[in-house]
């Protein structure tokens, strides 16, 4: 850890010099701009002129065309951050092209924009200025929105609701891609940041709530218990969703506080329940932990 002064310039302002091996590791050189995210009592610093380049990747032969390697191997290059993938491949044909096409739907501003020559290029034309948090709380909404949907159709036996919690869920998995993308991008080595954890949990309860939309189609007897213990999951998701995106410490811990109530109930209930559980815990901890370092900051 290295420790630095800060000086005061002008009268009012103050400055602090960087680490020249920093600047010199990013390229960056006098006039170059820098994002400045402040977060309580630390400050991010990441240079805007990384954001503006554009990151390319060109790829030769494809190992294979199958609709589920294909599209992990795209939803991979994306959520690394690259914004032009050029595909480079003899056994590129119109019928692998529309797949692609298919495929680049799945994901946030990924678009097609040559096809020829025996090769295909994609470009992400999604602006890297954004806020994760939003993302996030808007997966939160549509998670919300799933549930609602699950209720309903239990309430007024709709199946067609499922229908609708499943078009949901979709949205959720491309605005996971999208956060994920935009944390890679932002860092210059990829890591766990909350961000990524809390999406990634998101995405896994909208997995396990199409695991539950499965299990209820496919029940014989009144799912009468599933509801009520689905609309508990819910409240306490909303509260423990709010409890972190506030950093509100009282919130979170009354949040863990009721979850922990539910857990023998939990344990007996079907499989699904258990996932939702576990992923809904892993964002009350974290934002325990963040509520927790707020505290500590205002209290110092």
């Amino acid at each position: 850890m290295e420790v630095r002064k800060l000086q005061l310039i002008g009268g009012s302002s103050f400055m602090i010099s960087l680490p020249k091996n920093w600047i010199k590791e990013n390229t960056l050189s006098q006039g170059d701009e820098l994002i400045i995210t402040i977060d309580g009592r630390y400050i991010k610093l990441a240079p805007k002129k990384e954001d503006n380049r554009l990151k390319k990747v060109q790829i030769g032969k494809i190992m294979k065309y199958d609709d589920e390697f294909l599209f992990r191997f795209m939803q991979s290059l994306y959520i690394q951050g690259f914004d032009e993938i050029e595909i480079n491949d003899l056994a590129v044909t119109s019928h692998i092209a529309i797949k692609l096409s298919e495929i680049a739907k799945r994901f946030i501003g990924m678009e097609i924009i040559h096809v020829g020559d025996e090769k295909i290029v994609l470009r992400c034309l999604t602006v890297p200025e954004m806020d994760s948090r939003s993302l996030l709380s808007r997966m939160a909404e549509l998670i919300s929105d799933i549930m609602d949907s699950i209720d309903n159709a239990i309430m007024f036996k709709d199946l067609n609701e499922l229908n609708t919690a499943m078009k949901l869920e979709d949205d959720t998995d491309r605005l996971y891609f999208l956060i994920t993308r935009y944390e890679n991008r932002m860092a210059k080595h990829p890591s766990e940041s909350d961000d990524k954890i809390v999406a990634k949990a998101l995405e896994e309860i909208a997995d396990s709530l199409m695991d539950l939309c499965f299990l209820i189609r496919n029940l014989r007897e009144e799912p009468g218990e599933i509801l009520i213990l689905l609309r508990e999951i819910r409240n306490i998701f909303n509260f423990i969703f709010h409890a972190y995106a506030e950093k509100d410490l009282v919130n979170a811990e009354n949040a863990m506080n009721q979850l922990k109530k539910l857990q023998i109930k939990i344990n007996e209930s079907p499989y699904p329940f258990i996932e939702l559980y576990r992923c809904i815990k892993l964002i009350g901890e974290v934002g325990f932990n963040n509520a927790i370092r707020k505290s500590v900051v205002e209290y110092l």
